[in-house]
């Protein structure tokens, strides 16, 4: 007998035969999502982290088509350590950056002020902290 449930009945404890092909559609569904968003990342400038965040999407599918969703709640766990996998796209890590840089010269600089030092950060940061920074001086 093949491990597919998807497409056998099962008897329920009224005796009501039901079939169990919600698991199945839902595994079909993320598995077509998962070769659409694959397909969609080769065109683009940078193809490899979207493979690479396919990967669990494409794990999790068979996990529902073969078997059910209690197997994939036992999964998720280690599906979600291939998404930790997946790079930070570059230009979001930019701006993680810019703001990390940002927050933490205005909090030396305000330290610095409160301990009696005089301290004033460059007029031409490009950042929010800084233009508010700039506001609250005029």
């Amino acid at each position: 007998m093949f491990p597919c449930k998807a497409s056998c009945a099962r008897e329920q404890t009224n005796g009501a035969k039901t079939a169990q092909h919600f698991t199945a559609i839902m595994g079909i569904l993320l598995c077509t999502t998962a070769i659409i968003f694959y397909w969609h990342g080769s065109y683009t400038f940078a193809p490899l982290e979207y493979h690479i965040l396919t990967m669990p999407i494409f794990t999790a599918a068979p996990a529902l088509i073969l078997f059910n969703l209690e197997t994939l709640r036992q999964l998720v766990f280690p599906i979600l350590f291939l998404f930790f996998l997946t790079p930070i796209p570059e230009e979001l890590l930019f701006k993680l950056s810019n703001i990390l840089s940002t927050t933490s010269s205005l909090v030396s600089s305000s330290v610095a002020n409160v301990l009696g030092a005089i301290c004033r950060l460059n007029a031409r940061a490009t950042s929010i902290f800084a233009d508010l920074e700039n506001s609250k001086r005029d």
